[in-house]
């Protein structure tokens, strides 16, 4: 990466990697301060901010975290990471009611959104909120009647207590996508 830098000083190419390799590593400190200097000269690039959030997020700065996330929402309301990255922190934090308030409304501003609704479901029935999790993924395959994910979503919901239900609705999903391995490996 040292040799890209040099072969073109102006691309932020290699310090997005650089910080790339450092939040991997979990090496916040190092991915901050090359996120603060590209934030520098780019304030409005809503995945430098993302990218930042993680970076506090290594450093344990958990409010630092929350702004930088926010300030990337802002700018990019449709990019599920927005949502989904500071979401899984609030809960880590005991802060559940925050996450799932998160996720619903960056549901609501991209009703499309699979990952962003799936996120949204994983974390109702991980906080013991089945009923919840239940009427929304029915909104979703009554919503969403042509696509599988919604039904898959349900059968997860109901999984638990009764699996011939799940069963039928992953059925459902096969239907209409008989390649997909994740719903196969469920049935």
């Amino acid at each position: 990466l040292a040799t890209a830098a040099t072969l073109d000083p102006h691309s932020d190419a290699p310090p997005v990697n650089q910080a790339n390799i450092h939040l991997a590593r979990r090496d916040g400190a190092a991915a901050a301060a090359i996120l603060a200097r590209l934030l520098h000269h780019a304030p409005d690039n809503a995945e430098y901010h993302r990218m930042m959030g993680a970076a506090q997020r290594h450093l344990g700065a958990t409010e630092a975290a929350l702004r930088h996330y926010a300030q990337a929402r802002a700018l990019n309301p449709a990019a599920p990471r927005h949502w989904t990255e500071p979401a899984v922190l609030l809960e880590r934090a005991a802060r559940v009611d925050e996450a799932l308030a998160l996720l619903a409304q960056g549901a609501q501003a991209n009703p499309a959104d699979a990952p962003l609704a799936q996120a949204q479901l994983a974390a109702l029935r991980r906080n013991g909120r089945a009923e919840a999790a239940l009427a929304a993924a029915e909104a979703l395959a009554a919503r969403l009647p042509e696509a599988a994910w919604p039904l898959a979503e349900l059968a997860r919901c109901v999984m638990p207590t009764d699996r011939p239900r799940a069963n039928r609705h992953l059925r459902a999903a096969l239907a209409l996508e008989p390649d997909d391995p994740a719903f196969i490996m469920e049935l």
